[in-house]
C-alpha cells in the first residue's frame, strides 16, 4: 500500500510520496515529421523539482509514419518505445503507456526546439526538447570519488562528483551506480580532514576522514537509523551505471505452459483492459481452476513491476506450473489498457474486476466454480469488495498484505513505522502526526484541491521563514527536501486518496462468504501486522466466515521479500522477488479450494 506521507520535521518527507507511489520518472515554421528513412534526434532535460533527468528521443519517419523512443539517461539507457508521436499545430506531443506519461510542447518557428509540459502519473514536470545531432556531453567533473556499500542484504556502488568553479560553492552529484540512479543533487562540506556528503533526496549522510594523501576517506553512511561502514577513493575516471541487481524468479521462456492475451471491456468505465492469461498444458477437454492476481496501489502493469522486480510475473509463472490458470492485467489507464487512471478509486478498480471474473466464467478452459482472486496491498481491498458482491461466484480470496482498516489509520500507522526506520525523534514524530491529522482532516471535510495545494505551499514558506532564523544548519530540510514535499502532497487532493482515507474494509470482509486467506510480512512498514492481522480476523468471524487462515511470514517486507528492515529503501536492492515459502501457501490454499 503506498504511502503518500513519509516525514522528517513537517513537510520534508512528503519526500518519499513519489517513490513509494510508484513514480518513477524513469520517465522552417513549424516542425515537420524527419524527412522519409531518416532519423533525428530530440535531446533535454524533466525538471522534477528534486533533479533534472536527462532523456533522449530518436524520431524515425518510414513512407509518413512516425516512431519514436526514449531513453532516460540518467536511469539506464534501456530504449523504452513511445506509443504515439505527432508534430501538429505547432505542437510536440508523445504519449508513452508503459511509463503513463505524455508530452505536450510547443514548437519553435524554427522548429529547433518543443518547450512544454512531461505529465507522468497526472504529475506535470517541464520539460524543453532541442533537436541536436548529438547528445550534449555532460561537464567533466574536477574530483570523482567511489565506493562500494556493503548493506548486509546487498552490496552498492556509490558515487560522488564533484564541480568546482571558481568563486563558486563546489556542486555535488551522487549516483547510486547499482540501483540505475545519476545525478541526486549533493552537498559537500569540509572541516581540516573531516568529509560529510548529503543527499538529501536519499535522506543519506556520509561521513569520515581522509587518509594522509587525501585519496581515500574512511566513514560511515547513515540513512535513517541505519549506519554501515564506507570507504570511498578518489578515482581518475567517472563510473557508468551497474549493471541491474539480478532476478533470478523471473521465468524465460520457452515456458512450460500456454499464454493467451485478453483485452475485457468495462463499459461503463468506457475503458478495456489487457493482460495475459496463462493456462496449463493440456490434451484434452480439462477445466483449470484459475486466479485474478490484482496489484497494489499506483498505475501498476500486469506484471506489478518494481524497481526491476515483477512479482505477478513470478506469482503467475509458480501457479501456471501447478495447474491453476492465472489471469494478470494492466490497470486501465496503464501500458497497454486503456481509461482514465487518475480520476479512478478503489471501488473503480473493483469493477474493472468484476467484469474480469465474468470473461473467465464464460472462458472455455476455465473451471467456473473454482475461480479466486489474490490481490496485493491495496489489491487486498479490491478482492473482498468484489467477493462480497458476487456470492457464489468467487470460490476463495488471497489477501497478501491486505488492509483490515481503513486508509486515514494505515497512512498514520505507516508514516510513523517508516520514520522510525529513518531515525526520527519521537518529538518530530508528534508534531508530524499532528499536521497529518489536520491534513487528512482538511481532504475529508472537502477541501479543494487548488484550496489544498495552496494550504500546502502557505506551509512551505512558513517552514522556510522558521528555517531562516535557525543557526544548525544541519537541522534544515534542503530546497530538494521542500520540492518533494510539494511534489508528492499533490497526491493528497487525488480522487484515489479521497476515497482511500474513508474506506473501511470491515463492512465488505463480514460479508465474504467465500474462503480467506490473508497473509502479511512480519516487517512490512506499510501495511503493519499489529494493525490489520486482528481487525481482519474479527471481521471475518463477525460475519459468520468459518474458512479463513491469518498468519504472518517471518522476516519479509511488505512484498514478500526476505529484508533488513523492511523499509522501501531496500526493495530494489534485494534480489529475490517473491519469497518461495509465500509462493507454496499462496499455491497450497487454492489448490485446497
Amino acid at each position: 500500500m503506498g504511502s503518500p506521507f513519509n516525514s522528517k520535521k513537517l513537510l520534508s518527507s512528503l519526500a518519499l510520496a513519489a517513490t513509494l507511489f510508484g513514480f518513477q520518472v524513469v520517465i522552417a515554421q513549424q516542425a515537420a515529421a524527419p524527412p522519409a528513412g531518416e532519423t533525428e534526434t530530440w535531446f533535454g532535460k524533466i525538471d522534477t523539482g528534486v533533479m533534472k533527468l536527462r532523456v533522449k528521443i530518436d524520431v524515425s519517419s518510414n513512407d509518413g509514419d512516425l516512431s519514436a523512443t526514449m531513453v532516460s539517461l540518467d536511469q539506464g539507457k534501456d530504449e523504452i518505445p513511445i506509443d504515439s508521436i505527432a508534430f501538429d499545430d505547432g505542437k510536440m506531443t508523445f504519449e508513452i503507456k508503459k511509463l503513463s506519461g505524455e508530452f505536450e510542447g510547443e514548437v519553435s518557428k524554427d522548429g529547433m526546439s518543443a518547450a512544454g509540459t512531461w505529465t507522468q502519473f497526472g504529475r506535470p514536470m517541464s520539460l524543453k526538447l532541442d533537436k541536436v545531432d548529438e547528445i550534449p556531453v555532460e561537464p567533466e567533473p574536477t574530483e570523482v570519488w567511489q565506493g562500494e556499500l556493503n548493506a548486509g542484504i546487498a552490496k552498492l556502488k556509490l558515487q560522488f562528483r564533484l564541480f568546482e568553479k571558481e568563486g563558486e560553492e563546489t556542486s555535488v552529484l551522487f549516483d547510486s551506480l547499482s540501483q540505475q540512479t545519476k545525478g541526486l543533487p549533493a552537498s559537500i562540506n569540509i572541516d581540516g580532514d573531516d568529509v560529510e556528503f548529503k543527499v538529501p533526496a536519499a535522506m543519506a549522510t556520509f561521513s569520515g576522514k581522509y587518509n594522509d594523501d587525501k585519496t581515500t576517506i574512511e566513514g560511515t553512511w547513515k540513512q535513517g537509523p541505519q549506519a554501515f561502514p564506507l570507504t570511498m577513493s578518489k578515482s581518475e575516471t567517472v563510473a557508468d551505471s551497474a549493471p541491474p541487481p539480478k532476478r533470478p524468479q523471473h521465468p524465460v521462456a520457452p515456458y512450460p505452459y500456454r499464454e493467451e492475451s485478453v483485452r475485457i471491456k468495462n463499459p461503463k468505465a468506457d475503458c478495456e483492459l489487457a493482460g495475459t492469461l496463462t493456462l496449463p498444458k493440456s490434451d484434452g477437454d480439462k477445466k483449470f481452476p484459475a486466479v485474478i492476481l490484482i496489484t497494489g496501489s499506483g498505475p501498476q502493469d500486469r506484471d506489478e513491476s518494481l524497481l526491476g522486480h515483477k512479482p505477478f510475473l513470478v506469482i503467475a509463472d509458480h501457479l501456471t506450473r501447478k495447474g491453476i490458470a492465472v489471469l494478470r492485467y494492466d490497470d486501465r489507464g496503464t501500458a497497454e489498457s486503456t481509461g482514465d487512471f487518475a480520476k479512478a478509486t478503489t471501488k473503480d478498480f473493483a469493477s474493472d474486476v468484476f467484469h474480469i471474473v465474468k470473461f473467465l466464467h464464460k472462458h472455455k478452459e476455465i473451471d467456473s466454480g473454482r475461480i479466486g482472486l489474490v490481490g496485493h496491498s491495496e489489491g487486498g481491498l479490491v478482492a473482498p469488495l468484489v467477493a462480497s458482491k458476487m456470492h457464489g461466484k468467487i470460490a476463495h480470496i488471497v489477501m497478501l498484505a491486505g488492509p483490515g482498516v481503513d486508509g486515514g489509520e494505515i497512512l498514520k500507522a505507516q508514516t510513523t513505522a517508516m520514520a522510525k526506520a529513518q531515525g526520527m525523534t519521537d518529538e518530530d514524530l508528534a508534531d508530524d502526526q499532528a499536521m497529518l491529522e489536520k491534513m487528512i482532516a482538511a481532504i475529508r471535510g472537502g477541501m479543494s484541491k487548488d484550496d489544498f495545494e495552496k494550504t500546502v505551499d502557505e506551509l512551505i514558506e512558513k517552514q522556510k521563514a522558521k528555517q531562516a532564523e535557525q543557526d544548525d544548519e544541519k537541522e534544515k530540510t534542503s530546497d530538494e527536501e521542500f520540492a518533494l514535499a510539494k511534489m508528492g502532497s499533490a497526491q493528497f487532493a487525488s480522487p484515489w486518496f479521497r476515497y482511500f482515507i474513508s474506506y473501511d474494509p470491515v463492512p465488505a470482509l463480514k460479508n465474504v462468504g467465500c474462503p480467506v486467506l490473508s497473509m502479511i510480512g512480519e516487517k512490512d512498514l506499510q501495511v503493519l501486522v499489529d494493525q490489520n492481522k486482528g481487525p481482519i480476523e474479527e471481521a471475518l468471524k463477525a460475519g459468520g466466515n468459518s474458512d479463513y487462515r491469518s498468519i504472518v511470514l517471518e522476516g519479509l517486507n511488505h512484498l514478500f521479500q526476505p529484508c533488513g528492515t523492511g523499509s522501501p529503501m531496500e526493495y530494489q536492492s534485494i534480489e529475490e522477488t517473491f519469497s518461495p515459502k509465500a509462493l507454496d501457501e499462496i499455491t497450497d490454499w487454492v489448490l485446497k479450494h
